[in-house]
């Protein structure tokens, strides 16, 4: 038992690790679409939907007379 929590968590310290590190790098750099990536990546983890894929994206749903959903 102890083996699988510890395979279970592992696997999410990791796409965590990697995503905070996505993300820091993007900021250094000011890439907001690698940004949103790496923030997509714990959201698809965690089994959340992610409702913008890049910065393109947002701004059409920001633009969008369609009331926002979170």
């Amino acid at each position: 038992m102890e083996k699988i929590i510890a395979d279970y968590f592992a696997d999410y310290t990791q796409v965590f690790r990697d995503a905070f590190l996505q993300m820091k790098q993007a900021y250094e750099l000011g890439d907001i679409d690698g940004f949103i990536d790496g923030t997509n990546q714990i959201t698809k983890k965690l089994g959340g939907n992610v409702p913008f894929e890049t910065f393109k994206e947002f701004e059409e749903i920001m633009d969008s007379s369609e009331p926002l959903k979170i």
